[in-house]
């Protein structure tokens, strides 16, 4: 029998390698495989979907468009619970969330704030930016919401940012040190949840309130909806002010003693004195109607 004559040559060229520096065929280790990433998956020329998982509350997606990334509840065109910019991760796109940062310049002071609802995390973030030395508590119900917040929206825990999972509605109920301000924006697939727009429930969120703290809350419902929550609102703390944002989705609600638009103006000047913002919080102060009749 003729032994074959390729084995020797792969031999000889391993040598040759050897010599001259070409990489030879002889068995390298393997790396060890990449883990595992959900793949995009486009749903457009112009949308990707980086997240799909149902969560044990409902279908939660981040959905990338036209050079922003979108926190969806239900489907890739659900309402957008969040937004933000790929290209600047510092802008704050929602004029909701610009809007809710008055509360920061209402509160005499701001070393405790509170938001039950954590979406993406845009205001705990940008509390984190502009008020660098206070504690911020963020309330989550769905832990999925929140491990998407911290991989898809820059949240990041800190000793100054806790992630809280718990139902809102029960936390409030709680014993815990009062806050200075405190941002309602708990919402789901289907709008506010019954239990977080209660008279009950907005009593045990005034307990919460420091002297002279401002409670600030987020409603996107249409027509007799929104009519019951904002006179919920109200029944607990009294005349608020309020403010639209400018594609009509959005009513934020602003309670604090003693406001009128003049105060806010005046709170929000000094407020962004020495302060770095991406927005003009002065010219929203001017936005406000005080008693919200809207």
């Amino acid at each position: 029998m003729v032994r074959p004559w390729y084995p020797c040559a792969w031999t000889l060229l391993a040598l040759v390698g050897l010599i001259v520096g070409i990489p030879s065929c002889a068995r390298v280790p393997l790396a060890p495989p990449a883990p595992e990433v959900q793949p995009a998956v486009r749903v457009s020329s112009e949308a990707v979907i980086r997240f799909d998982e149902r969560s044990e509350f409902e279908r939660v997606l981040v959905v990338d468009q036209e050079g922003y990334r979108y926190l969806r509840f239900g489907g890739p065109n659900g309402d957008d619970q969040t937004m933000v910019s790929l290209g600047d991760p510092s802008a704050v796109p929602m004029d909701y969330i610009q809007l809710a940062s008055l509360g920061l310049a209402l509160a005499p002071s701001v070393s405790r704030v509170l938001a039950i609802g954590l979406g993406g995390g845009a205001f705990p973030t940008l509390v984190r930016r502009a008020v660098p030395e206070a504690t911020v508590d963020g309330v989550e119900l769905d832990p999925v919401v929140a491990q998407v917040a911290q991989e898809f929206f820059g949240l990041t825990p800190d000793p100054y940012l806790n992630v809280i999972i718990e139902d809102g509605a029960l936390f409030v109920q709680g014993d815990h040190h009062p806050y200075d301000v405190i941002f309602l924006d708990a919402y789901t697939a289907g709008g506010i949840p019954e239990d977080l727009s209660t008279v009950e429930f907005f009593t045990h969120v005034a307990r919460l309130l420091t002297p002279g703290g401002a409670v600030v809350l987020n409603v996107s419902l249409e027509g007799d909806s929104e009519k019951k929550v904002r006179g919920r609102f109200r029944e607990v703390f009294g005349d608020v002010g309020c403010i639209r944002t400018h594609d009509d989705l959005n009513l934020v609600l602003f309670a604090s003693p003693g406001l009128t638009p003049g105060r806010l103006v005046s709170r929000a000047r000094r407020f962004t004195r020495g302060r770095v913002l991406p927005y003009d919080l002065i010219l929203h102060a001017r936005r406000l109607t005080a008693p919200c009749d809207s």
